[in-house]
């Protein structure tokens, strides 16, 4: 029953991963200018916001949430190394992350229709909050990295195959992805201009 719950696990993490890229690539494009990654998001919304990929994306998140803190909880004495640890703290950090940011993002969707774009995501940082956004954003991304890289560094070594340097290789690769995203983000190279509607959202 076990190894068919991380199985399943893994299925519903390689589905949000499909989304995770696509997300990515598209914070990506800030690195150039602000419109391209507009342009670029409203060019990927279409393949994951009709009805059937929203749909879809939430209950696999809803499923990799439950079965990740069912296994957390089943291992919570048996959990030992850095690899081990960093597992599930990384996982236990992308549960609440989910949470937080899942509820703010269709909070504002449904309550007035706030676009939850860049400017959404950016807003915190320039109204004054940027002790608690860095960490949260620059941490999500880690965490991401974190979690694929050490599932990665599990199923390799069943199979007998180096895995240290996948691991690492996922580590470095997140971690410079997350610092140059969250000095795009908060605007310490080039100041991003935020409509006033995002910034108001945070006076209230």
């Amino acid at each position: 029953m076990r190894h068919r719950l991380r199985y399943a696990h893994r299925i519903s993490g390689a589905i949000i991963g499909l989304f995770v890229v696509l997300h990515f690539v598209n914070h990506a494009a800030l690195f150039w200018v602000v419109d391209a990654h507009i342009r670029l998001m409203e060019t990927l919304r279409p393949i994951y916001r009709n009805s059937v990929s929203e749909i879809g994306l939430l209950l696999a998140l809803g499923f990799q949430m439950v079965s990740g803190l069912t296994m957390l909880w089943r291992r919570r004495r048996q959990i030992s190394g850095f690899v081990g640890w960093l597992q599930a703290g990384s996982g236990f950090y992308l549960l609440l992350f989910l949470l937080v940011h899942l509820g703010a993002v269709f909070q504002a969707r449904l309550s007035d229709g706030t676009d939850t774009n860049i400017y959404f995501a950016v807003a915190g940082y320039y109204a004054g909050l940027s002790a608690f956004f860095i960490p949260y954003y620059f941490l999500a991304v880690t965490s991401i990295a974190a979690h694929v890289g050490c599932g990665l560094y599990w199923i390799l070594a069943q199979g007998g195959r180096g895995n240290r340097s996948v691991l690492a290789a996922s580590l470095v690769a997140g971690t410079v992805f997350a610092a140059a995203l969250t000095i795009k983000m908060a605007g310490w190279n080039e100041p991003i201009n935020v409509p006033p509607n995002y910034l108001a959202k945070f006076a209230q």
